[in-house]
C-alpha cells in the first residue's frame, strides 16, 4: 500500500489529477510506444562525452563561483577559533 502511495504521491507537486497524469502517459506510449524501447543511437562521428568531461563543461557558468573557497576558509578560521579553548 505504501508502494502504491509513494508512486502516485509526485504528481501533486504538478498540481494535475492522477487521471490527468495517466491518460498523459497513456497518451506518450501511443505517440512513441514504436521507438520506446530501442537502443539509443551512438555516433562514430561524434563518440560519447566521458562522464568525467560532463559536469566540467559547464564549470565555467556555475552560479556560486568562489563558493566552496569561502568554505574552506570558514571551515579553517571555525578550526582555529577551536583549537584556542
Amino acid at each position: 500500500m505504501a508502494e502504491e502511495l509513494t508512486k502516485k504521491a509526485w504528481h501533486h507537486v504538478q498540481g494535475i489529477s492522477y487521471g490527468e497524469l495517466e491518460r498523459a502517459a497513456e497518451q506518450a506510449l501511443a505517440q512513441y510506444g514504436d521507438i520506446i524501447e530501442l537502443p539509443m543511437p551512438v555516433s562514430e562521428a561524434h563518440p560519447p562525452l566521458p562522464a568525467s568531461s560532463r559536469a566540467a563543461q559547464f564549470s565555467p557558468f556555475a552560479a556560486l563561483g568562489g563558493f566552496d573557497g569561502m568554505i574552506s576558509e570558514a571551515a579553517r578560521a571555525a578550526g582555529e577559533a577551536g583549537e584556542g579553548e
